[in-house]
């Protein structure tokens, strides 16, 4: 079970709460630089024990940077770090534009704290499943806001993301590690 799987299934917790809301208001920033840090270390310790299990080995000893310069860099940048940092790059990206969306709209479009929210839910579930991820919110919102129209016939009703992040976001997690993962346009999709 994948660590995100862990976190998203208590941030969604908090986030329906109204004392998780407010926890969320305070700590959501260290909670996304927290992860990140995690998911960093967590790397670098498979990058490590990568390169310990190629050097016991007679035969994948020669991979490495005193036999093969740049082939073990090049092997672990891609197979264990690149995917982090698409999934790192696409949550600063995205949290940046919706505090600019917000900022214009003087916080009528989302929480003070959903930015990061939104962030945090995007980098947990990583590449390729960030593309998984967003195609999700954007079919989920759009049937929950069609739905809500015919049934409410209200236009002017708001309706948020809040909740709706890191909810999506673990079913893309689970969607990937149990079934998406083994197709093969999951692994074309990979780096």
């Amino acid at each position: 079970m994948p660590l995100s799987f862990i976190f998203l299934l208590v941030l969604l917790v908090i986030s329906f709460d109204y004392s998780g809301k407010k926890f969320l208001h305070k700590y959501v920033g260290t909670f996304f630089w927290s992860f990140v840090l995690l998911v960093f270390v967590h790397d670098s310790l498979t990058i490590r024990s990568q390169y310990l299990a190629w050097k016991g080995d007679n035969i994948t000893q020669f991979f490495l940077p005193e036999y093969q310069p740049g082939y073990f860099t090049s092997y672990s940048f891609y197979r264990v770090l690149a995917p982090h940092l698409i999934a790192f790059l696409a949550a600063l990206i995205l949290i940046y534009v919706m505090i600019r969306l917000n900022g214009r709209k003087k916080g009528m479009l989302f929480e003070k704290e959903e930015p990061y929210l939104a962030g945090l839910s995007l980098f947990m579930t990583n590449y390729p499943g960030l593309l998984i991820f967003l195609a999700l919110l954007m079919l989920i919102y759009l049937v929950w806001h069609f739905s809500s129209y015919f049934k409410l016939k209200d236009v002017n009703e708001r309706l948020p993301l809040y909740t709706l992040w890191p909810s999506v976001a673990l079913l893309t997690v689970v969607l990937s590690s149990s079934w998406l993962s083994q197709t093969s346009w999951w692994k074309l999709l990979e780096i």
